[in-house]
């Protein structure tokens, strides 16, 4: 969930999952997968930033098996060669 605030409204939790595109302009337009269009006074270089840093979150708690020795690992393992 990200924090958005509407150009008519209160800031509001918004499912990252549920944005599609965010179109940059004076009063930007973040795009939901139903359709719906939100125009929304943040920052679109900012509010882009907080969906990636809370995708990347998600993402590092995720685990896996590694391909070859089969251990648990999390996404950011791979690249540091720490395995849990």
């Amino acid at each position: 969930m990200v924090h958005v605030t509407p150009i008519a409204g209160p800031t509001i939790l918004l499912s990252i999952d549920a944005i599609t595109a965010i179109e940059p302009s004076p009063h930007p337009v973040v795009l939901l997968a139903d359709g719906r269009r939100l125009v929304v006074i943040d920052d679109p270089g900012d509010l882009a930033r907080r969906i990636l840093v809370h995708r990347a979150t998600r993402l590092a708690g995720a685990t896996v098996p590694h391909a070859s020795t089969g251990e648990v690992v999390t996404p950011i393992d791979r690249f540091t060669g720490a395995a849990r």
